[in-house]
Parts: structure tokens; C-alpha cells; sequence
């Protein structure tokens, strides 16, 4: 008789990932999930991460907090494996109304509480009646879709993307000489370019920028003008130069830690 070919499920199966998860965590002791729905995420992606869990494992309505030190950040509703509504402070950024469109702005919110309170966790309040979709419902597929788009946006273009508002002008080098983008007068933008060439010039050699030579992420803050401040953070050989007022100095570095973790930054 003749055998029937079988595959095997390969290393990267998702499927076959995804149940063996789902089988660890259902064997998992309940003082285990509990102690990690509790314990902070480190950033924003990390909450969304969580929350995503979470929601995968909710079927009947639950209603679940985002805690930051000791308040309330974020209120959430879940079921059947979807994020059905998600109330914040923080105002929703605008997107369409399509499952997609509003999954992509529940991960930008998320993002947003998590890097402004970096010590947000779960607390789940229980089960509630059955709620009804509405338009602000997405799946948790797509949810997860949207994390793992906004998981390739380097930390350093989320630490542009927080700060240039407040810059007077910006440039974005990748790859040392490249230039992405860039913000302010024309003779600002071509003299933060020079200061981009010197940095780079100055990577491999000793001297007073020395310290940028390290392959760690860095953050300095060099001399502008009486008023203005250059703020030079590189991630590997990627750099954003800005200029920010000197009152602004503070407030842009403990944005550099907020993305970039316990890794401090570095000053003259």
C-alpha cells in the first residue's frame, strides 16, 4: 500500500508557531500571565506588543486600562479577538474609517502612550455586556500588521518625528553623506550640512567629537550660537542634526532616552 507524503511543518511555520504559543500560554501558571499583563512595557511598540496579547486571548467583551503611574492613560474594549474601541487623552490620529485604517491609528495612540509613559501596563477590569462593532473595531491581525510596519521605523526617525517641531531647522543623514530630509532656511540647512561632513570627517579620527566614533547609538550637544544648540544623535552610521533653542536642550535628551532606552546621551 502506498504511503501518503506527508510535510512537515517547518521552523517557520506560522501557523504551527502560533499554536505552540498559544499552548505554552495555556499552560502557564494564572500567577504568570497575571505578573506579566503587569509588568511595564519599555516603550511604545512594547505596549502595543502587549496589548496585542491580550486582545488575542479575549474572546468574551473585557474592558482593559493602560496604568502609568497609578492613573489611567487608556481605556480599551476587547472581544471575540478585536480591538473594539480604545479611549485616550490623547486625540486619535485622523485615518479612514476601514478596519485597516483604524487599526493603524489604535497602533500610532498606543505608540504615543507607551513613549510618553514608558511604565504603562494592562489592568484588566473584567467582563462586560456584549458590545456591538462599531467603526472603530479592527481585528488583532490587523493590528499585529501595523506593528510590524511601524517596528521598521528606525528609533532614530521616531526621535525626528517627536522633536523637529520644535527645531529651527533639521537635516537627516543615512548611510554618513545621504541626505532624507531636512527643515529650515536654505543657508541653515546648508550649514547643518557642513556640520554633518565635519562629524563624519571627525567619526575616525581622535579629537574632541571622538566619542562618536563608538557603533552605539549617541546623542551630543555642540555649540550653535549664543541662542542655538546642535544636537547630533547618530545610530550607526544614520545621524540627526538639529538646532534647537537652549531651553530646549533638556527636553530633546530625555526624548533620546525615552527611545533609545538607558543608553544616555552624550555632552561636550
Amino acid at each position: 500500500m502506498a504511503r501518503t507524503a506527508q510535510i512537515a511543518p517547518g521552523p517557520n511555520d506560522k501557523a504551527e508557531q502560533r499554536l505552540r504559543k498559544v499552548l505554552k500560554r495555556l499552560c502557564a501558571e494564572r500567577t504568570a500571565l497575571s505578573a506579566e499583563r503587569n509588568t511595564p512595557a519599555e516603550n511604545g511598540l512594547g505596549l502595543v506588543r502587549r496589548v496585542i496579547d491580550e486582545i488575542d486571548e479575549t474572546i468574551l467583551p473585557r474592558r482593559i486600562d493602560i496604568v502609568a503611574g497609578g492613573k489611567v492613560v487608556g481605556r480599551m474594549i476587547a472581544s471575540h479577538r478585536r480591538l473594539i474601541a480604545l479611549d485616550t487623552a490623547h486625540p486619535a490620529p485622523e485615518g479612514n474609517a476601514t478596519p485597516e485604517g483604524m487599526a493603524r491609528a489604535h497602533v500610532e495612540t498606543l505608540v504615543h502612550i507607551g513613549d510618553n509613559h514608558p511604565q504603562a501596563s494592562l489592568c484588566c477590569r473584567g467582563r462586560i455586556e456584549n458590545v456591538a462593532t462599531d467603526s472603530q473595531s479592527c481585528s488583532v491581525e490587523q493590528l499585529a500588521a501595523c506593528t510590524v510596519a511601524g517596528d521598521r521605523a528606525a528609533p532614530l526617525d521616531r526621535f525626528l518625528g517627536e522633536i523637529e517641531d520644535r527645531a529651527q531647522g533639521w537635516i537627516r543623514l543615512e548611510e554618513r553623506t545621504t541626505i532624507l530630509g531636512s527643515a529650515g532656511s536654505q543657508d541653515l540647512v546648508a550649514r547643518l550640512a557642513d556640520l554633518g561632513r565635519l562629524v563624519v570627517e571627525k567619526r575616525m579620527y581622535k579629537g574632541s567629537l571622538s566619542r562618536l566614533k563608538r557603533s552605539d547609538p549617541t546623542c551630543s550637544v555642540l555649540p550653535f550660537s549664543p541662542t542655538l544648540r546642535a544636537v547630533v544623535a547618530s545610530d550607526s552610521d544614520d545621524y540627526v542634526i538639529a538646532l534647537l533653542r537652549h531651553e530646549d536642550v533638556a527636553r530633546t535628551l530625555a526624548d533620546w532616552q525615552r527611545f533609545y532606552g538607558a543608553k544616555s546621551p552624550a555632552s561636550p
